[in-house]
């Protein structure tokens, strides 16, 4: 697990798409704050389906950030 309060920029030399999964989100608030979790369950070739794979939770600075970033998407 994961909780992302800042994200910066990477430079990969060879960036590549990954395979499709399954994922799943969630809002909820905890101390008057919010938060985003995302999770994944694998792809459809994992042998235990419907096990979360990967969770990531985005708090609120986390939030502001993604904003930022998905601004910037053409």
């Amino acid at each position: 697990m994961a909780l992302i309060e800042i994200l910066a920029p990477v430079e990969r030399r060879h960036p590549k798409k990954h395979e499709p999964v399954e994922a799943g989100f969630q809002i909820f608030e905890v101390g008057g704050q919010t938060y985003l979790q995302i999770v994944t369950y694998g792809t459809s070739e994992r042998q235990i389906k419907g096990v979360v794979s990967q969770t990531i939770q985005f708090g609120p600075d986390g939030i502001a950030a993604l904003r930022d970033v998905l601004k910037t998407l053409p």
